[in-house]
Order: C-alpha cells, then structure tokens, then sequence
C-alpha cells in the first residue's frame, strides 16, 4: 500500500476515518468454575441485542491493513522508534505458563492438530517443535509476544477461550442469542481448525477450572477490557481477540495473577495483534502532552481508547499519522 493516505490532507483523513467503522466490521475481529453455582457478573440483560459480528466471507481479510493510510508504508525513523516501543522486536515474556491447555484443548477437539497443521504447509509454513510441543504433551514455558507468535498465540488462545466452559460464556452477553444464533459470531462460526463447529464447541469443556475468587477477577478484567476491532468488551467474545483475551485472562487468573497484572498482559497481547493501532494512540497521546509509556493499561484498555470507536475517535485527531511496517495479525484464520 502506498503512503498516499498517509500524505493527504484533512478531508481524506476525515473519509477514512469514518470509513473504519465499515472496514472493520467485517472482520473475524476469537472454565467452570470450581463452584458451579458461583454467581457470575454477567448476568443475562434484558436491553435489546447488539448486532451480530458476521463471520468474515473472506478469510484473508485484514481490517488492520484496510483501516488506516499509510498501513505498511514507508516508515520514518520516528515511525521505527514508536514501533519499537509500541511492539518490541525482541519481544515480551509474560508472568503465565502455557501448561497443558493446548493439550486439553485438543482433546476436547477445539484444535485439529492435522488440519492446522495442512492450513500452515498450504502458505509454506509449519509449526515449531516448541509450538508443536503445545498440542502434544503442554509446556512450562512462559507465554511470550513478538511479532513472529502474535499470530499463532490468537490462535490457539482463541480456541481455548472458545471451548472452555466459563460463566462468561453461559451468563453472559453472549448467552443472550439462543443456541441457533450463537454459531453465527465470527468467534464461533469464524472458528474452523476443530473437530466440532465452532458452535458446538463454545463454552463446551473444562480446560481451565477457576476458584470463586480467580472467576470475579476474570469477570472485572472481561468488564473493562476492549480491542479496536469492535465496541465490544473482553466480557463479550463475538470476535477472535475477544475469545483470545477471554482465554489469557482466565489463565492467568487460574496460576494467581492479579487484575493488574492481567491488564498489563492484555495491553500487550493488543499492542502486538493491533500494532498500528496503538502506535496511532501513542502517538495521540504525545501530541496531547501524555507517556503511552507510563499510562494506567486498565485505562488504555477501557473504551475511551481500545474499542473501535476509540480508535477511530484517536485517529481522526492525530496530527501526524504514523506508519507501522509489519504483517497485521489477521482478524480471521
């Protein structure tokens, strides 16, 4: 893509700013508790249902290509800098261990190890034993970001989140649509690396049991959570980085983390799957006097920021535009 959009005037900025809206609504963007009868904050609500996220028709779209001008072009070296500070090449180690959810997951036939596996050698692609290691016998290794696993880590997070059995799915917003219409999410029926639809596979098995306690964590991060790819919180998966949070969230919360230390991994999880994105808001907030760096992540998190409206409402406001040179993790498989 050129960086024409990137060099245009005011009215351009403005048209694709409210472009973004129609973009990105066509993309795919993806544990009991201990106490089965722990009451959930997510209970049923009786206000009309929000519209549906469709499952993408096309799955090679990418709505974080589409969104915004100047999407993979020619980079300032200001531009690399706030990349780098934004999504580190290097990468970012997480305070959680993999263990044996993938294996779980697997089982409980949300990840069909052989069609994943034939998708990646269609694109020339193929797992690492680290990642292969995952779905075979689980891991201690520590949940790590970086550009070259963003994509993978939505994925088999995704998954999990889809098939494990948590009061968010059963109690929540998503619970609302009835049995035929929950298959018609793009976390849902988007998901099709598993042995079942991913309409039988939501909220189906248990792959991370929860305390009482760790659930009202999950349930309070899942509330104030969002991603720039829908107005939706964490506490509402329709997407793939909903169901994806969801997952990485009740994990952490399951080996002890706090709530801070769930905000701060989740902000990490979107600054490597939006990365545009959060350059744009980073660098919003430098024109407006304010560190990305030093900010609260359950305040970058919130909806004033991270959900589409947000970012929209940031990228109509940037004075300068920055441009991310890096593969957009896709909002469908």
């Amino acid at each position: 893509m050129s960086d024409a959009g990137h060099k245009s005037g005011f009215p351009c900025r403005v048209w694709l700013g409210l472009l973004l809206g129609g973009l990105i609504f066509f993309s795919g963007c993806l544990a009991q508790t201990a106490n089965d009868g722990n009451e959930s904050a997510f209970p049923v609500k009786e206000s009309p249902l929000p519209e549906l996220m469709p499952v993408p028709e096309s799955t090679d779209f990418n709505a974080t290509d589409e969104a915004f001008p100047g999407f993979g072009g020619r980079q300032s070296l200001r531009d690399e800098q706030l990349q780098e500070m934004v999504a580190p090449q290097k990468g970012i180690v997480l305070p959680v261990i993999w263990g044996d959810v993938g294996v779980k997951a697997v089982a409980a036939g949300a990840i069909d190890f052989e069609k994943y596996r034939s998708l990646l050698e269609r694109g020339g692609a193929k797992f690492s034993p680290e990642q292969e290691l995952l779905f075979r016998k689980g891991s201690d290794a520590n949940i790590s970001f970086s550009p070259g696993n963003a994509y993978f880590n939505l994925n088999i997070l995704w998954a999990i989140g889809l098939a494990n059995r948590n009061p968010v799915l059963s109690n929540g917003r998503i619970s609302d649509y009835g049995e035929d219409r929950k298959a018609g999410f793009a976390s849902t029926g988007g998901w099709t690396l598993g042995k079942k639809s991913g309409g039988e596979l939501l909220g189906s098995s248990r792959i991370i049991v929860l305390t009482p306690k760790q659930q009202e964590v999950v349930e309070e991060v899942a509330a104030h959570t969002f991603r720039p790819c829908c107005n939706n919180p964490t506490g509402f998966p329709d997407c793939n980085h909903g169901m994806a949070a969801l997952a990485l969230a009740e994990l952490m919360a399951a080996q002890g983390a706090s709530p801070r230390q769930i905000y701060d991994a989740l902000l990490i999880a979107n600054r490597y799957w939006f990365t545009q994105e959060y350059m744009n808001l980073a660098r919003y907030l430098e024109e407006n006097g304010r560190d990305f760096r030093t900010m609260d992540s359950r305040e970058l998190l919130g909806e004033e920021y991270s959900s589409r409206k947000g970012m929209a409402r940031v990228f109509r406001s940037l004075k300068d535009v920055p441009v991310a040179e890096l593969n957009a993790v896709r909002c469908a498989l």
